[in-house]
């Protein structure tokens, strides 16, 4: 999905919003070429040896495909954000966990999807990323805390340095607030 710069608040500037287009564009060509070496690697060396018929390249091109979308199911984070609003019941969505992903991008791309129901930079305040398997809550993330801690206005550690995994059962919690 491509988004304008119009598209996004005033506060957000045209640099910004190109800057977060080609870190997205970046961690997805990452994700792509490491599937891709590990499938051809896993791949290509049985057949070296060998001729092979048409019949046998539509096979192996076949098994490439599989393994290239197993390898992407398996480099994937997937969020469930039923609990923001009633327009997300039964709705997951899946961020690439590559080396270079940061939080920053992570909770950048997960806000522009839930952006009509969440407030921009309320990540720690508004809402959190819960592991429903652990029961883990991720509070020391997100700009805010950035800004608390290293001075820096984005948190812009990888994500798998501060734990996230592909077997998480990750989930937006909203945090109430009293009136």
């Amino acid at each position: 999905m491509l988004y304008a710069p119009g598209d996004f608040p005033e506060h957000v500037s045209v640099t910004a919003y190109v800057d977060g287009m080609r870190h997205g564009s970046v961690t997805n060509a990452e994700l792509l070429q490491s599937v891709v070496r590990d499938t051809l690697e896993d791949v290509i060396p049985t057949t070296l040896s060998q001729a092979v018929t048409p019949q046998q390249v539509t096979q192996l091109v076949d098994q490439a495909i599989a393994s290239v979308h197993e390898g992407i199911a398996n480099r994937m984070l997937s969020v469930d954000l039923s609990a923001i609003h009633p327009d997300f019941r039964d709705f997951k969505t899946e961020f690439p966990l590559a080396d270079g992903a940061t939080v920053a991008n992570f909770l950048d791309r997960l806000w522009a999807i839930m952006r009509d129901h969440v407030r921009p930079y309320t990540y720690g305040t508004h809402w959190v990323l819960i592991d429903r398997k652990s029961n883990h809550i991720f509070r020391d993330v997100g700009s805010t805390w950035a800004r608390t801690h290293f001075g820096q206005p984005e948190d812009n550690r990888p994500l798998k340095e501060i734990g996230f995994r592909v077997d998480m059962d990750l989930a937006v919690l909203p945090l109430r607030h009293s009136a």
